[in-house]
C-alpha cells in the first residue's frame, strides 16, 4: 500500500521489487517463432518480393517528363468524362453515363423476354382487379414522368414478394 509522508509517497515493504524476485525465478522457455524469424533474416536483401512494385511509382515520378505525363493522363480521363456526359431529359440535369441508349434499350428488352420466359405460368391476365388497379395508377404516372412517348408495358407477376420494377427500353 502507499502511505503518504509529508509531499513525498513511499512504497510499502509489499511492492518493493524485492518481493517479485520470484518471477525471475521461473524457468524460461525460449519463443520458438523467435528462432523460426532468424532463418528469414540470412536472406537479407535478397528478398525482392515487393521491391519492385513499391518502388515503381517512386521511379516513374522522378522522370523529367512525369508532370507530362500527368497533366496528358488527367486530360485524357477528363476528356472521356465530359464526352460521355449527358442531360437528363426529365429533370435537365447533366449525368455520367457510358452506356449510350441503343445499349440500354437492347439490355432492356432482352431482360424483359427472360423476365416473361422466366415467369410464364405466374402472370396474372389483364382482366384481373390487380391488374385493372396497376394500369390505373400507371395512366395516372405516365404522363407526369416526362417519358409519356416511351412504349409501356405492364404485367403482374403471381408472388408472394411484393415488388414493382421498370425496364430501360
Amino acid at each position: 500500500m502507499f502511505a503518504l509522508q509529508g509531499s513525498a509517497a513511499s512504497i510499502s515493504s509489499a511492492f518493493r521489487p524485492s518481493c517479485l524476485r520470484m518471477l525471475h525465478a521461473l524457468p524460461f522457455r525460449p519463443f520458438r517463432a523467435q528462432t523460426q524469424f532468424n532463418q528469414y533474416r540470412r536472406f537479407g536483401s535478397r528478398y525482392q518480393r515487393f521491391q519492385q512494385t513499391k518502388n515503381i511509382l517512386y521511379r516513374w515520378s522522378q522522370r523529367p517528363t512525369f508532370y507530362y505525363e500527368v497533366a496528358g493522363l488527367s486530360g485524357v480521363i477528363g476528356g472521356f468524362y465530359i464526352y460521355n456526359l449527358e442531360t437528363v431529359p426529365v429533370s435537365g440535369r447533366r449525368r455520367f453515363n457510358i452506356i449510350s441508349p441503343k445499349t440500354e434499350e437492347e439490355l432492356g428488352k432482352l431482360q424483359y423476354q427472360q423476365i416473361l420466359a422466366q415467369y410464364r405460368g405466374q402472370l396474372v391476365s389483364d382482366w384481373d382487379p390487380r391488374v385493372r388497379m396497376v394500369r390505373r395508377v400507371m395512366d395516372r404516372l405516365i404522363p407526369v414522368s416526362g417519358l409519356q412517348d416511351q412504349e409501356w408495358e405492364i404485367h403482374v407477376i403471381e408472388s408472394q414478394e411484393r415488388n414493382a420494377f421498370v425496364l430501360p427500353g
